[in-house]
């Protein structure tokens, strides 16, 4: 399907079909705010493990330049590997993304951020050999491609 989309534009001239899946645009890292009620495992407002302890606890927005949808061929797309890691500054630390949710183009992270009282520095996505990818374009069912872009602080 993938290869007859990409023939069909580039071969036919039809710039209907897609020639690539979303591509990232930027990442937003914003503090967790009571407003968005409980998230970590229920324990979000008055929590345990976010207030006054070095942990970070925030959510992060990745914004693509498509509509997003995600798909998994095991079901689980909050899986141990579903392909989102978050790293230090460094590089040397890292944690597994937990997925929020899709708005639109934006694909919605929330994290406990053990290495440290700041949000993490970078995410990556499916870099890694026979990565799990479930992040596809809402229209034409194109992946989105690997990626390792920097997090703002928001």
């Amino acid at each position: 399907h993938r290869a007859f989309l990409v023939t069909d534009n580039l071969v036919y001239g039809n710039t209907s079909s897609p020639v690539q899946g979303p591509q990232v645009v930027s990442a937003l890292a914003l503090p967790w705010d009571s407003s968005w009620d409980d998230y970590h495992y229920g324990t979000g407002k008055g929590s345990y493990v976010c207030a006054g302890t070095q942990f970070w606890c925030g959510g992060i927005r990745v914004e693509f330049d498509d509509e997003l949808e995600l798909t998994s061929v095991y079901g689980d797309r909050n899986s141990y590997d579903n392909g989102l890691v978050l790293w230090d500054s460094s590089h040397t630390k890292h944690q597994r993304a937990e997925i929020t949710g899709v708005d639109g183009k934006v694909l919605l992270l929330n994290t406990t951020w053990v290495w440290g009282a700041t949000p993490p520095a970078s995410i990556e996505y499916a870099r890694a050999d026979y990565p799990n990818m479930f992040i596809y374009s809402a229209s034409g069912q194109l992946p989105a491609p690997q990626f390792t872009l920097p997090i703002i602080s928001g």
